[in-house]
């Protein structure tokens, strides 16, 4: 896999609304990665508070840095299907706009890829509470979150994660994963265009999954900074 001419390694699909107070962090996050071929796309979804200021500053400081204004707000599967149809990566992740990247998630990411090749490669996440958060909940969310798989073909991770007996299954969440890019901008175009308000990840992966054939797992890359308990996207 290699970079063909200026084109981007990997877009990061930013979906936002009313997160002008936590956008800037999320952004910066990108800015200070160790690996510098990527392109973000922030869909800003008619917020009414100052996230399109926020979101514009950052475009004019960083070209990489892309920014669609939603005249109305669509929720956040129409966001990321905004997001998704513009970019141009090899590889595509979802990053919301309340979280944040460990400095090094993209560079070690890229090694995973060049090594595996998979379809999805799923990484790890740290939790971080916020607004008074249960640390028990967080904790367990994040055991949970990070839990060893094997490498899966299409019926496996489908199957353990969508009609395992256990509560929860297999993570679905889209975020804290990557998607080879020709088959995520092909999965979201088959989506729906209603708006969803429950379930958008464990809809937005089963069809994912569906249409890919190897998922690969390196939880020990504990890239993704989820603030749960701040409840913005």
């Amino acid at each position: 896999m290699t970079m063909i001419d200026n084109m981007p390694f990997f877009s990061i699909v930013i979906p936002c609304y009313n997160s002008e107070e936590y956008l800037s962090e999320c952004l910066e996050s990108i800015i200070a990665q160790d690996f510098d071929q990527w392109e973000a796309i922030v869909i800003n979804d008619a917020s009414t508070d100052g996230s399109l200021a926020v979101a514009s500053r950052f475009s004019a400081q960083d070209g990489r840095i892309r920014v669609l204004d939603k005249t109305m707000n669509e929720g956040l599967h129409l966001a990321r299907k905004s997001g998704t149809a513009l970019s141009r990566g090899e590889y595509i992740l979802f990053l919301d706009s309340d979280d944040a990247f460990e400095k090094t998630t993209l560079h070690k990411i890229y090694s995973e890829i060049e090594q595996s090749n998979p379809d999805i490669l799923r990484f790890g996440l740290i939790c971080k509470e916020q607004n008074g958060m249960d640390d028990h909940a967080a904790r367990e969310f994040e055991t949970w979150a990070n839990a060893d798989s094997p490498e899966s073909s299409q019926e496996e991770l489908l199957t353990s994660t969508f009609t395992s007996k256990s509560e929860y299954g297999r993570d679905w969440h889209v975020t804290h994963k990557a998607f080879r890019g020709d088959i995520c901008r092909k999965a979201f175009s088959s989506m729906t265009t209603s708006r969803l308000e429950r379930a958008e990840d464990s809809y937005e992966f089963l069809v994912l999954a569906s249409m890919s054939e190897h998922e690969s797992s390196n939880t020990r890359i504990r890239g993704y900074i989820y603030n749960i308990g701040r409840g913005v996207t």
